[in-house]
């Protein structure tokens, strides 16, 4: 018995380990992927955010606890059929909060200062005053009077869900003893996920000053005289902060070169970026019994992942995605070991173990971009061609500026790669009571990203030139200005955005390790359908804010029959 279960836990250790490895980031290729290999420190100035742990699929505790392989035969001479029932529901916690909002925000900071007003000791008209994080111009941002204006945003992002787990455990075969030799299970997780930016906004210089009404901006949309009303404007398409804008008729790039918009999602308004409701995906899996003792089983499993999730469109700043979007080919396997066993009362001590691994396939979806070296340089003023920077030079208006949002967002083709998850529960089961302690690790590779660019656009400067030149300001960020930067019309081929010149990595999902602690506890009855009725609890976190800091509370029903 001891040669057996030494054997067993070196075959798990072994599917495991497999399933664990992770090649480091590459970009051979002529593809990205995000450089931290060991999802190790915080993350900012990110553009796209998911939650790569799918509540109730393989291997989280909302669907393994009280709901694994022995659950078919629980019922003698029944038909090896088990069905489970869940309800789940929870929210990101303080800290979740906290580290989206480095996320999204600019240089780890999520309270964030937008002035137009420039620096004055140095007098240096290409700064920004020294407190200063954003250059309020670029978001069209423009007062009666050339008032100047000031004003201090922060970024508070919340994750909340609901969600039903409906799974169906079948033995197929049975081995000579009543055991579940081959068997298959059907699990389809549903939820409705709910993001909210919620963006509070204190103005400091020119709250009572209005906007420029002389002549329109940007992409012709009228001034806005806040940053609330610049992240809604309609003619800036992409990472809105809001649930519902119409946007206007624009000239964005169909991205036709790189790949076929029919297969990523419509550039139409969608006024439920922040909340979905979806199946998060199917998980169809054939199981076989290689070992099964009264006191230890193992377990292998391959599987298919059918993709029922929504795919990113990058209308809004994180906005609310299902499950997932790509095919996964899945692998794994179940180990269970009695540690104690109480034979006076039928009880038993034991761990149970679930390694699910999955590998997932690429498929095409909207990301957004920012520049090397510039944080948040999507919202910057651009010219999107030589035409536009030709009329500006002519007579100076902000028209024929454009968003640079619309233009860094592109339609690529992402491949999340390998990921794992590995759930341990420690196990109390009694003639009446159960209960479950336990932790679960997930792993996942990053995104990577085949780089898909049009030339033309190029980083608009800050005023209108003299005679022939043409302002162009390669050096510009979304702080400073460099307006003495500005390069003639000459100088435009060399100064466009070039596919090299974009931060693939500020549009992916990096590398992610994470951590369930969970507890739950539930009660037994019935001998004709045996059946478990539990309630419990877990709190997910990480090294880094690559994965959701929060809580989750689930209850569910398992019936065998």
């Amino acid at each position: 018995m001891k040669n057996l279960k030494g054997t067993l836990l070196v075959l798990g250790a072994c599917v495991f380990a497999q399933s664990a490895q992770a090649d480091c980031c590459s970009t051979n290729g002529g593809g990205y992927s995000c450089s931290d290999c060991y999802a190790a420190g915080d993350y900012t100035g990110q553009t796209f955010f998911t939650d790569v742990v799918i509540k109730g699929a393989i291997g989280t505790p909302e669907h393994e606890v009280f709901f694994r392989r022995n659950v078919m035969t629980a019922r003698k001479d029944g038909c090896g059929s088990a069905l489970e029932v869940g309800l789940l529901g929870g929210a990101s916690s303080a800290q979740g909060t906290r580290e989206l909002g480095k996320w999204f925000g600019l240089n780890y900071k999520s309270k964030l200062v937008a002035t137009t007003r420039s620096a004055t000791n140095p007098a240096n008209p290409d700064l920004l005053a020294d407190d200063a994080d954003i250059d309020a111009y670029h978001f069209n941002i423009k007062l009666a009077g050339d008032a100047d204006f000031t004003s201090t945003i922060q970024l508070c992002p919340k994750n909340t869900f609901v969600g039903v787990d409906l799974a169906w455990k079948q033995v197929l075969c049975e081995d000579d003893e009543g055991g579940a030799r081959y068997w298959f299970e059907l699990n389809m997780p549903i939820m409705r996920v709910k993001n909210e930016v919620r963006l509070s906004e204190n103005i400091s210089e020119g709250a009572d000053v209005d906007a420029y009404t002389d002549t329109l901006g940007i992409e012709s949309q009228p001034y806005v005289n806040s940053m609330r009303a610049a992240f809604m404007q309609p003619g800036m398409k992409y990472g809105r902060i809001t649930s519902c804008i119409v946007p206007a008729a624009s000239t964005t790039t169909t991205n036709n070169v790189c790949c076929g918009t029919s297969n990523c999602c419509s550039t139409s308004n969608n006024c439920c970026d922040m909340k979905r409701t979806r199946v998060s995906e199917i998980d169809l899996r054939l199981g076989h019994n290689w070992a099964s003792t009264p006191c230890c089983s193992l377990d292998g499993y391959l599987g298919l992942v059918i993709p029922t999730g929504n795919q990113s469109c990058a209308k809004s700043m994180f906005e609310a995605m299902v499950g997932t979007y790509h095919f996964a080919l899945q692998w794994g396997s179940e180990v269970a070991f009695t540690m104690y066993k109480w034979d006076d009362c039928d009880a038993s001590l034991m761990i149970r173990t679930v390694g699910d691994g999955r590998y997932y396939f690429s498929r095409n979806e909207w990301r957004t971009f920012d520049l090397v070296g510039k944080q948040w340089s999507r919202y910057m003023q651009i010219f999107k061609n030589q035409e536009d920077m030709i009329a500006f030079a002519a007579d100076g208006s902000d028209i024929h500026k454009s968003f640079g949002v619309n233009y860094l967002t592109r339609c690529v083709k992402i491949s999340p790669r390998a990921a794992f998850n590995w759930n341990t529960g420690l196990v109390y089961e009694g003639p009446c009571y159960t209960g479950e302690l336990g932790w679960t690790l997930y792993t996942r590779q990053a995104d990577y990203i085949q780089p898909c660019w049009e030339e033309g656009p190029v980083l608009a400067g800050t005023v209108a030139p003299e005679v022939d030149t043409t302002p162009i300001s390669k050096a510009r960020t979304i702080r400073d200005r460099y307006g003495r930067s500005d390069s003639t019309a000459t100088e435009y081929d060399r100064l466009k955005i070039k596919a090299w010149d974009i931060n693939w990595n500020s549009g992916s999902q990096p590398a992610v390790l994470g951590y369930t602690f969970y507890g739950a506890a539930g009660y037994k009855w019935g001998e004709c359908y045996p059946s478990v009725l539990s309630i419990g609890g877990g709190y997910d976190f990480g090294h880094s804010n690559t994965l959701l800091h929060r809580w989750t509370l689930f209850g569910k029903l398992a019936v065998s029959f």
